[in-house]
């Protein structure tokens, strides 16, 4: 294996959340939280200007946002970097060129998707449905790959950045395999 081409910056476990204010500990008060906050008018310095206008309102997730639904985030307490010091990614390069890379991708994805498998979307995903259905939440744009917002809420457009393991694609591009009928 070559040595990665960047550095991974954080490894340590992150600070635990802040739940503020303290009615939004449950789905509805989440929702009423967020609600208020995309509905507030701008502040004093802003008004009169286009700031708070545009009524999109985009919203980016990461690992942290499954965690509830039993997936290990990479920087948390059990994260994968915390778990083994040693992890890289394998990076698209690498798979495309060396068989020794492909084989240890497909290894981890062998071992990891019964987990994925057996989850499903949480509490948070749930009430980022519900933000979208009142019109708060315009389209979500994820570094997830566990398809958790396409499912639960379908009627929000998602970009999946970094892609997902639902279906699994040739490296001719030529063939499709779905992983299961979620």
């Amino acid at each position: 294996m070559t040595k990665p081409l960047i550095r991974i910056p954080f490894t340590g476990p992150l600070p635990p959340p802040i739940i503020y204010p303290r009615s939004a500990n449950s789905r509805s008060g989440a929702i009423d939280a967020v609600s208020s906050f995309l509905s507030a008018p701008p502040p004093p310095l802003l008004r009169g200007t286009d700031v708070g206008r545009n009524e999109l309102t985009v919203l980016l997730t990461g690992a942290g946002i499954s965690v509830a639904s039993g997936l290990a985030d990479y920087r948390g307490e059990n994260g994968t970097y915390r778990r083994n010091l040693s992890y890289r990614p394998i990076f698209y390069h690498e798979f495309v060129a060396q068989h020794e890379a492909r084989k240890r991708y497909w290894a981890r994805s062998f071992v990891g998707w019964p987990t994925l498998a057996n989850s499903r979307p949480n509490d948070t995903h749930m009430a980022i449905g519900e933000l979208g259905k009142k019109g708060y939440i315009s389209s979500v744009i994820t570094q997830n790959v566990d398809s958790f917002h396409s499912n639960a809420h379908p009627h929000i457009p998602v970009v999946e950045l970094h892609g997902y393991l639902r279906s699994l694609v040739t490296q001719s591009g030529l063939g499709r395999i779905f992983r299961s009928a979620r």
